[in-house]
């Protein structure tokens, strides 16, 4: 009887830890630029994870999380990057930085090789932020249509 006692308090005991850093938290929120309006289909991940979601038109989320103390990323076009420790909050209203006219000139290349303009040995085409942002598309891959 002491034998499995023991045996039942060792089991407890060990699978413990697992259980806490295992535990989901759902994780909700609305994403902002600097004059207040939502930003729609803003990336969210947590760090160090596969899982992501993007906001809705409104910029609200719902994600998911796991860990001890996980951290999200928030990601945009034409935005700066956000990273923010959710520790105890469930909750969070995160106001992102516009790079608009910060961006440099880059040429990508295949398989994602960048070069500078100069270095390279043919003719490149360019299309400038102004171009990308008239078409008001929701897409990047559809902004781009035509213009090269």
């Amino acid at each position: 009887m002491k034998l499995k006692l023991l045996v039942s308090w060792l089991m407890l005991i060990i699978s413990m830890p697992l259980a806490v850093f295992s535990q989901t938290k759902t994780i909700t929120g609305k994403i902002t630029n600097e004059q207040g309006e939502p930003v729609p289909s803003a990336t969210v991940q947590q760090k160090g994870a596969t899982a992501a979601v993007t906001t809705n038109d409104d910029g609200t989320f719902t994600i998911s999380v796991a860990g001890a103390n996980p951290a999200l990323l928030v990601s945009s076009v034409n935005y700066s990057p956000y990273e923010v420790r959710v520790g105890g909050r469930s909750s969070f209203d995160i106001i992102l930085q516009s790079t608009a006219g910060k961006l440099n000139e880059v040429v990508v290349t295949a398989l994602g090789i960048t070069r500078q303009k100069k270095s390279l040995g043919y003719a490149a085409q360019s299309v400038n932020a102004e171009q990308i942002t008239e078409s008001h598309q929701s897409n990047l891959l559809n902004a781009l249509q035509g213009k090269v």
